[in-house]
């Protein structure tokens, strides 16, 4: 029962850090239509997918060249779970079965060319740079925010591989929201300027910290970049 209870819980994080990871996301990117779905399994492997209209002679023809393991793959849980329902199959085996059958019969059982909306797995490799940083931390954002705890967020040189399109939603939306106590350690050409003025309501306190080259030590003292 506990096993069981465990894995129910765990399974419910999974699905609230997919949805929030994916809000995050959209709202700093502004693609909806890019990434439609997140999953994430048991082992914390995540895997994202866009919407993807098939045919079933498509569908059967993927099945028969790539096989069904890569099937499942291509379409995710969702996707593979919505397509086993169509045809009414318990098992991947039967649901080749029944398409075979249903091409068969087609003329007979719907008009050729039936579409169903599914998905189509998206490789981390297609997204730009930027993007895959502002994932990473729509991710991070996701995970705090599901756990239900209080724990600081330190981030060091925020906009290292943020490219200029998503560093305004980033500072908007992420920094005053993933946590009670954001730590950010800036250089002199990231937060400042007009994403210093976007967060200054909720900054509460600046320090400059400077490198003696001479001594090997770092200073600190109040204030900012000027």
């Amino acid at each position: 029962m506990m096993g069981n209870l465990i894995s129910d819980i765990a399974k419910e994080k999974f699905r609230q850090i997919e949805e929030l990871a994916l809000r995050m996301f959209h709202d700093i990117t502004h693609k909806d239509n890019f990434i439609d779905l997140l999953e994430l399994d048991s082992s914390f492997n995540l895997f994202m997918y866009k919407k993807q209209d098939y045919t079933i002679e498509e569908l059967y023809a993927l099945a028969e060249h790539v096989g069904m393991n890569e099937l499942h793959t291509r379409l995710g849980n969702v996707g593979m779970g919505i397509l086993m329902d169509w045809f009414g199959a318990a098992t991947p085996r039967i649901l080749r079965k029944n398409m075979k059958h249903y091409l068969s019969f087609q003329n007979e059982l719907a008009p050729p060319g039936e579409v169903l909306h599914l998905y189509k797995n998206v490789e981390l490799s297609q997204l730009s740079k930027g993007e895959r940083q502002v994932f990473l931390l729509s991710l991070y954002w996701a995970i705090i925010k599901s756990s239900g705890q209080t724990i600081p967020f330190i981030i060091d040189t925020p906009f290292a591989r943020i490219d200029t399109e998503h560093r305004e939603q980033l500072t908007r939306r992420f920094f005053p929201t993933i946590s009670r106590q954001v730590i950010i350690l800036s250089t002199d050409e990231e937060v400042v300027g007009s994403y210093r003025d976007m967060i200054r309501d909720h900054t509460a306190h600046e320090y400059l910290l400077s490198s003696e080259e001479a001594t090997g030590h770092t200073t600190v003292r109040p204030g900012y970049f000027t």
